[in-house]
């Protein structure tokens, strides 16, 4: 099973907070929120891509907050689980054309995991 990197969310809450508020365009929220379901974060994992370096260090990037139920899908490797979730967000979320064409709502879900499964960072 695969194991990502993750922290406790209050450890990065202030820097999250201060991103979200500096975000440029629109956002879902004016908060930090679960990237897979919008709910109230607990944990968020790191990204193989480094953010910005500090002298000549990378810095990680922590780059997705996950509720405790997504975190709990994404900790067990239960995909289906967290498809939904995502699903169900969407569904919220999106406009009634999306909605009402299924091969394109279980695409933009696919497209909202990807990043995640692509770019995580596995622990060793």
């Amino acid at each position: 099973m695969t194991k990502y990197l993750k922290d406790a969310f209050e450890k990065h809450r202030a820097r999250l907070e201060k991103s979200v508020r500096e975000r440029k365009g629109p956002k879902l929220a004016s908060v930090p929120v679960c990237d897979f379901c919008g709910g109230h974060p607990k944990w968020v994992y790191a990204a193989t891509r480094m953010s910005a370096e500090v002298g000549n260090l990378p810095v990680v990037n922590w780059r997705w907050c996950a509720c405790e139920l997504c975190s709990k899908a994404i900790d067990s490797d239960d995909r289906p689980a967290l498809e939904l979730r995502v699903e169900s967000r969407l569904r919220y979320l999106a406009p009634s054309w999306l909605i009402g064409h299924p091969l394109l709502l279980r695409r933009a879900v696919e497209f909202a995991l990807e990043d995640f499964y692509t770019y995580a960072m596995r622990e060793e």
